[in-house]
């Protein structure tokens, strides 16, 4: 059995690298836990290879788990969505002081809608 269930698939967040706190983590597919969900469950995998950009290009979306056992509190749509949110401010904010400490020319998020 597996310890970290797939939760919601973000497919604007594509990462390199996981974010996580104790029990809820968003990660890119190649991550351990993402790989282990999709053994556990197969159509995962599927569902994953599905998506593509408005060009065609093939994307792969991040994936947002819980660890089981966590609390019912932590796994409400209220409280995945706000790990997202932070998440996504922590890394326009992250972006933006770059761009302003450094170059406009590097390539960073500096905003979202």
């Amino acid at each position: 059995m597996i310890d970290w269930l797939p939760i919601v698939v973000l497919p604007n967040a594509q990462m390199r690298e996981p974010l996580e706190m104790e029990n809820v983590a968003l990660c890119p597919p190649s991550d351990m836990r993402v790989i282990a969900a999709i053994a556990q469950h197969p159509r995962l995998g599927i569902f994953l290879d599905k998506f593509t950009d408005a060009f065609g290009q093939k994307i792969s979306p991040a994936v947002l788990l819980v660890r089981e056992g966590t609390p019912e509190i932590y796994r409400t749509t209220a409280a995945i969505g706000g790990f997202r949110d932070a998440m996504a401010a922590s890394t326009l904010t992250s972006g933006r002081a770059v761009l302003v400490s450094h170059s406009a020319s590097m390539r960073r998020p500096i905003w979202a809608e």
